[in-house]
């Protein structure tokens, strides 16, 4: 695994000397690692050391749960394959011939003029064409959609590409697999009262390659807020070390991070959450541990975005706590309104502790967003009221998102069932 993880970075970083690590301590935190997965999740790193054949897809059929659509997608000699599976086996397949690059330029324009609060309608329409259409006389059987995206696909929301004229957040409930292959090491969680967060909340004096970043005032106030949901200890400004992190974590089920996230194009495994004093907590740190998490929470810049290596992969930091062990992780995909944001996390914990799952916890919260939008500079926040603002998979009734641009709500996802 060591040796995988140094020819990536050395075939993917020709200036070894800018990164924030030397290629000696590289070696050495994986060679730390190795053991460490070795001694303390053997299986896991036997499927990432030694050859391991393909499961036989019928033995998946079972793990994925009940009215629930897994879509796969790969892209193979300019040709996209797409195939949909349920708990009851194969329900469709596709095969388009379509330019990569020129799949991969709606992808990025997409992402583009979403993340600058522009509607994105044609790249919407454009990529919805390609990838729900074909699945147009299935989508009504399923509640749950569990997307598997390839290479440049999974940088973008498919909560807003549109099925019969409607964004897919509004008729489903998505999330979203690294690979086919994770239902085999995931299941689905459900919090209860019982379950503990360690909560961090706007370190002071963050940093990124000696360049300060800036405070984020909503982030504190959204940690104080989360840490009321439950029994919960908070980290705030010069507490949220990664010594009091790294501590704290294995005493709880629940890690929700309002801070900054940094992705290191170059250094991939490098990527982390920025916390107090100029320390990162990098995705080399979280590989090396084995943590009791049920899920966590990035709610920060781009925690979803990451590096997509020559096999179509995503480097990110939600890979690196499923690696972990985690189960369920909601990340962002650009860098979102502070405000917005703890708006919409209230909202997504008080269903949360209410019983919904993670992803119709998500889903209502972005929802209710939809009917208010906090402008950036507002000094207070009202409450918003989830009995009136929003809707359920069950009734006729559910709000439309005609109030907000997806700017707002679209950049949260949750990998996981």
């Amino acid at each position: 695994m060591a040796r995988v993880l140094i020819n990536y970075v050395q075939h993917n970083s020709p200036a070894l000397e800018e990164a924030t690590a030397s290629e000696q301590r590289i070696r050495s935190e994986l060679a730390a690692l190795e053991q460490h997965m070795q001694q303390h999740n053997p299986t896991l790193f036997a499927a990432i050391t030694a050859p391991q054949p393909e499961p036989d897809v019928r033995t998946l059929y079972p793990l994925i749960p009940a009215k629930t659509l897994l879509i796969q997608y790969t892209y193979l000699d300019e040709t996209l394959l797409i195939w949909g599976i349920s708990q009851d086996g194969m329900q469709h397949s596709v095969v388009q011939t379509i330019d990569e690059r020129r799949l991969n330029y709606y992808f990025e324009q997409l992402l583009a003029e979403l993340s600058r609060g522009q509607t994105a309608t044609r790249f919407i329409q454009e990529i919805s064409h390609l990838l729900v259409e074909p699945f147009d006389h299935l989508l009504g059987t399923y509640t749950h959609l569990i997307i598997v995206p390839y290479g440049k696909g999974n940088t973008i929301p498919f909560s807003v590409l549109t099925w019969r004229k409607q964004p897919l957040i509004e008729t489903h409930t998505i999330t979203y697999l690294p690979s086919i292959i994770a239902l085999q090491y995931l299941q689905r969680i459900q919090i209860d009262q019982d379950d503990s967060a360690l909560v961090v909340g706007n370190p002071t004096k963050m940093q990124w390659r000696q360049e300060p970043l800036k405070p984020l005032h909503f982030a504190e106030q959204e940690a104080r807020t989360i840490a009321q949901f439950g029994p919960s200890t908070l980290l705030l400004s010069n507490e949220a070390t990664v010594d009091a992190v790294v501590k704290q974590l294995s005493n709880h089920t629940i890690f929700h991070v309002a801070t900054h996230g940094i992705i290191d194009a170059r250094y991939p495994l490098l990527s982390g959450i920025a916390l107090a004093n100029g320390e990162m907590l990098h995705i080399l740190n979280l590989l090396a541990m084995r943590v009791n998490l049920k899920l966590v929470v990035l709610s920060a810049c781009e925690t979803g975005r990451g590096e997509t290596t020559k096999s179509n992969d995503l480097i990110s930091l939600a890979q690196g706590f499923l690696a972990a062990g985690v189960q369920t992780v909601v990340m962002t995909q650009w860098a979102i309104n502070d405000a917005s944001t703890q708006a919409l996390m209230e909202v997504f914990y008080t269903h949360l502790h209410a019983g919904a799952s993670v992803a119709s916890a998500l889903r209502l919260a972005q929802l209710a967003l939809g009917h208010y939008v906090p402008k950036p500079t507002q000094p207070a926040m009202p409450h918003l009221d989830p009995g009136n603002r929003m809707g359920s998979l069950d009734t006729d009734d559910a709000p439309t998102l005609s109030n907000a641009a997806p700017y707002h709500w679209a950049p949260f996802i949750v990998v996981g069932l």
